[in-house]
């Protein structure tokens, strides 16, 4: 090895050795650490199931709502699904559907 890469391998153990750079690595990992948990709720995963269960249910009531003719309890139902899920293209669509049909296109 030439003598420039032996003194940049020491250089680099040498950086490893300061309690100072010690201390940021323990406080950026504890940082990292910190954010990664306290975006977990306790029973997260318990309240997405129960979201989603709400959410298939307020779905096929108020699209079966829709199809029986009964548009306010389709608006009702498809609301309460938008509201769970607002990603969900066909409750959306189906909620516009609902609105029109009962004639409450300003939503």
């Amino acid at each position: 090895m030439s003598e420039d890469s032996t003194e940049e391998s020491a250089g680099a153990q040498g950086l490893f050795k300061s309690p100072i750079i010690w201390l940021v690595v323990a406080v950026v990992a504890i940082g990292i650490i910190l954010t990664t948990f306290s975006t977990i709720r306790p029973g997260a995963i318990g309240n997405n199931e129960r979201k989603t269960s709400e959410f298939k249910k307020d779905k096929t009531a108020g699209i079966s709502a829709y199809k029986e003719g009964d548009f306010e309890g389709a608006v009702e139902g498809l609301e309460s699904a938008v509201k769970a899920n607002p990603k969900d293209v066909e409750a959306q669509n189906m909620l516009g559907q609902s609105y029109e049909a009962t004639g409450k296109l300003d939503k």
